[in-house]
């Protein structure tokens, strides 16, 4: 059984990869003290532009008009087809690096919104519209 833990905890949504998930934050409470602050992040893709410019739409983010606003279903498609997953790794990097002042290579003494990080651990799951967060 120990050897079957080893492989399954490789596989996303599998009891030994919470188990791993665990033993990380663990780990990252022992090295850097107990957590202040957990937040959820829900992106509201299906609303966002950036969606429809990352599924190849020409459109001038800075300068949308009304008409190219996208509407629900039409983002609920390109999401489907894997837009996603795209903006969500830009909208997380975006979160990390602005918001949070966070630069795992720099060591940043000023902080960002919430003052100077140490460290954060995410974990992802998708949503039943196919988004994630």
């Amino acid at each position: 059984m120990q050897d079957v833990r080893v492989i399954n905890k490789h596989v996303p949504g599998s009891s030994a990869a919470r188990v791993e998930m665990c033993n990380q934050i663990r780990a990252m409470i022992t090295k850097f003290g107990t957590p202040t602050f957990f937040i959820t992040i829900n992106s509201a893709d299906v609303y966002n532009s950036l969606v429809k410019f990352l599924a190849g739409s020409d459109i001038d983010i800075d300068r949308l008009l009304p008409d190219q606003v996208p509407n629900y279903w039409e983002q609920a498609i390109l999401i489907a087809r894997a837009i996603a997953a795209k903006f969500f790794n830009i909208y997380m990097k975006a979160f990390i690096h602005t918001l949070l002042g966070y630069h795992a290579e720099d060591k940043n003494l000023e902080g960002g919104a919430l003052g100077v990080v140490k460290g954060y651990y995410g974990c992802v799951e998708a949503q039943g519209r196919g988004s994630l967060c």
